[in-house]
């Protein structure tokens, strides 16, 4: 799998982000998986247009969305997950592999 280059100013947020999602994957506190989505909304909106590691964190950031939409029902985590994919796949060039060959599960996905 691919390194992700995380731009140095995210670099505290990603590693928050991804402490708490295995806080939450080890204990299954949806605080932590709150706290980890927190972070990823974060990191979306301060990360550097353009840059080519955006889709990775979109999909990272669906991920989590859908785990939370799994546990709590709330249907704006699923709207919420659709768009970040959507926003994620128009990022993907013409002639790629698919999203999921692409994209292995993410660290910062639950596995609960």
């Amino acid at each position: 799998m691919q390194t992700m280059d995380i731009p140095p100013q995210l670099r505290a947020v990603y590693d928050h982000a991804t402490a708490a999602g295995s806080r939450h994957a080890a204990t299954g506190d949806l605080a932590d998986l709150d706290e980890a989505l927190m972070a990823m909304n974060m990191m979306v909106r301060q990360w550097p247009a353009g840059h080519p590691d955006l889709d990775r964190v979109l999909v990272s950031r669906a991920q989590l969305l859908i785990h939370r939409y799994d546990v709590e029902q709330a249907p704006a985590d699923l709207d919420a997950a659709i768009e970040a994919l959507g926003q994620a796949t128009e990022r993907t060039p013409d002639g790629s592999r698919p999203l999921p060959a692409r994209h292995p599960p993410a660290a910062l996905a639950p596995t609960a």
